[in-house]
């Protein structure tokens, strides 16, 4: 494999002859909005709640966007993306989410 050698000089300048720490940053990234909308392998799952906020799953989130606030709420609960999203028939503050 003669890219091994080469991978040497891909460093920064600026970092050249620093030890590199072997662990993991003690920060963690935090989702703070989602744009977008998965519509390739799901339909008829962007739902209104009885506060006129919208629902829809977005990869393994579900986003709810309040309208007048322009703000989300995100659901991160799922570890596999979310197909299918429903809202209970009768108790309407409460979502039915499929893989």
């Amino acid at each position: 494999m003669p890219w091994v050698n080469s991978t040497q000089m891909l460093v920064p300048f600026q970092y050249a002859n620093t030890v590199m720490p072997k662990c993991p940053p003690s920060q963690t990234a935090k989702i703070s909005w989602i744009y977008g909308y998965q519509s390739e392998i799901c339909r008829d799952n962007v739902k209104y709640n009885l506060n006129g906020n919208i629902i829809y799953p977005i990869g393994r989130y579900v986003v709810l966007y309040d309208i007048s606030l322009h703000s989300q709420k995100l659901f991160t609960g799922h570890q596999r993306e979310i197909t299918a999203l429903a809202i209970h028939p009768v108790i309407h503050n409460t979502l039915l989410l499929f893989n």
